[in-house]
């Protein structure tokens, strides 16, 4: 726990939009204050309406296929309308991470389980609820992986003296371990999977070694199992995987596949259909989360496709080895597998079960599903692939101190730390976007809650951390993310007392080259400054830390 609440300590709240951590916070933030998904502010509806083209691609969606698409009573329109909201539904580009639904309102495209977690203590502790919240989550997520290490290396049965040394390995490796800690700094989904797969799993573990008269005494730790890995569905698409590839493994593993198959009408089919049911319900409203991961995963198949057709797919896998050994993850996987290898060969099969379940998970080895952009890439593996080779490497070193090879495994610890080091050392007091929020809250001081305030994506600096989600959820003003001139023309203008923008200094010619050239009052200057990092593009080395300084100017938009 004292180490988990140094990892918190040094990290700031992830509200900027521009990329997932921010748009997750904004949803829990409005989830927060609105008590449901769905919301809007004056600037989203008026961005909306200028939006025409939804609401005729909804229409005729219904009428292509109901006989009176006005009639929301019956089964089949219920279907239909959620089908061609799906179907039919944009992007809110001025509100980035969100849908608009049919009636206007902003949704999130992000699973709402995250979402939830974060908004509960939102409500009660504010922005410091995020710290909090990932915080429990990091702590339980060793937790359980650490139950897992101990229930696979039958840490029971080890002297006083074996016991001390593998808890201590475990707990070093675990903890300079570089994406435990840079991504509890965040608000992302992988946070909330890690405990509840690996708490999953190690439920599994405990069913599986039981004898079948003992199975009717486990019902609590079979619910532990289907509650764990049923809420992982509804966290990360691949809990659907894992889930049926453990009922699978449940009724072919030869202690409870009699057990279960015997019992299966009792047993697990009706979680099945409970989980099913919620999973029905959910696919209504978080369509918005499926639509996204469709789209982005046919997307990315066909960009891998292209690469395999340019034989430039075994170079992607290459770079990212490249990019494992810059933070210290290569010798964990190259000891890892050393350690599956040992349990296969002694045929330690009981062992191997957490591989088989997370398995697909290796997919993304092949097609990481995300931008090659580092450390940010590095989630991906953070929640299932990471941990499994940490586990794995782990039994192999508590398999030397079992054989009173104590110098073998205390040379094992001691490189993974050593190759850990320089990335977790590097990072480890580092707090990404400091003082942003403050900085946003000052330049948010000098409008008054019935001005629009439009907020170029580079006004900070930095399109991956823009300020006008914050400024407009958490300071209260009608700001919005603004890119194309031409909305300006379109929108209700007359709701609002004063229209400003907000643009860097090196994008000031651009926007006096448009028509708002004798429209733009100078009112005054602005600086941000805040600590983030720097890569360079397609580069291979630990990005840079620096404090970046943006000078900007606000502006009057007289119509």
């Amino acid at each position: 726990m004292p180490i988990t609440a140094v990892f918190i300590f040094f990290s700031s709240p992830t509200v900027f939009s521009g990329r997932d951590q921010g748009s997750i916070s904004q949803a829990a933030i409005r989830l927060a204050e609105n008590g449901k998904l769905e919301f809007s502010t004056p600037a989203s509806i008026d961005f909306f309406n200028i939006n025409i083209t939804q609401k005729d691609r909804l229409k005729n969606c219904l009428i292509d296929n109901l006989d009176d698409f006005q009639n929301n009573n019956s089964l089949k329109s219920k279907f239909y309308n959620i089908y061609c909201q799906a179907k039919t539904s944009a992007k809110a580009f001025n509100f980035p991470g969100f849908f608009y639904t049919s009636q206007g309102n902003l949704i999130t495209q992000f699973p709402i389980v995250y979402t939830a977690w974060l908004a509960l203590f939102y409500s009660y502790l504010g922005i410091l609820g995020f710290k909090i919240a990932n915080g429990f989550l990091l702590y339980f997520s060793f937790l359980a992986l650490y139950l897992v290490i101990y229930k696979l290396s039958n840490l029971q049965k080890f002297s006083l003296k074996e016991k001390f040394l593998t808890q201590v390995s475990t707990l070093t490796i675990m903890l300079t371990s570089f994406c435990f800690m840079w991504f509890s700094k965040f608000t992302l989904t992988e946070n909330i999977a890690t405990p509840i797969l690996w708490t999953g799993i190690l439920s599994l573990l405990l069913l599986a070694e039981s004898r079948i008269k003992k199975l009717d005494s486990q019902k609590s730790i079979f619910f532990l199992l289907l509650a764990s890995l049923g809420l992982l569905i509804f966290t990360r698409i691949e809990g659907i995987i894992f889930f049926f590839l453990t009922i699978l493994f449940l009724l072919i593993n030869i202690n409870t596949k009699e057990y279960f198959r015997k019992n299966f009408t009792k047993i697990i089919l009706p979680p099945i259909i409970i989980i099913g049911t919620i999973f029905i319900w959910n696919l209504n409203v978080d369509i918005y989360f499926y639509k996204s991961i469709a789209k982005a995963t046919w997307e990315n198949i066909n960009e891998n496709n292209i690469d395999i057709a340019k034989n430039n797919s075994l170079l992607t896998i290459l770079n990212l080895f490249k990019i494992f050994g810059l933070y210290g993850l290569l010798l964990p996987i190259i000891i890892g597998l050393m350690g599956i290898f040992y349990l296969a060969k002694t045929k330690k099969y009981k062992s191997l079960i957490p591989l088989f379940i997370i398995f697909p998970s290796f997919f993304y080895i092949l097609s990481p599903q995300i931008t090659m952009e580092h450390p940010w890439m590095l989630r991906r593996f953070t929640f299932s692939i990471l941990p499994i080779f940490l586990i794995y490497s782990i039994i192999l070193i508590s398999k030397a101190y079992s054989k009173k090879n104590i110098l073998l495994g205390a040379f094992i610890t001691l490189i993974i730390i050593s190759f850990n080091y320089q990335a977790f050392n590097k990072y480890l007091t580092f707090i990404p976007e400091k003082n942003l929020l403050q900085e946003t809250e000052e330049i948010g001081k000098n409008f008054s809650d019935q001005d629009l305030v439009l907020i170029d994506q580079l006004a900070s600096g930095d399109n991956f951390a823009m300020i006008a989600d914050p400024m407009s959820s958490i300071f209260g003003k009608n700001a919005v993310y603004f890119f194309n001139i031409e909305d300006l023309r379109k929108i209700d203008k007359t709701k609002y007392e004063k229209i400003y923008l907000i643009i860097p200094e090196n994008k000031e010619n651009y926007y006096k080259e448009t028509y708002l050239k004798d429209k733009m009052i100078f009112i005054k200057e602005y600086s941000i400054k805040f600590d983030t990092l720097h890569l360079e593009r397609k580069s291979f080395s630990l990005p840079a830390k620096e404090v970046k300084i943006t000078k900007g100017k606000i502006f009057q938009i007289i119509l």
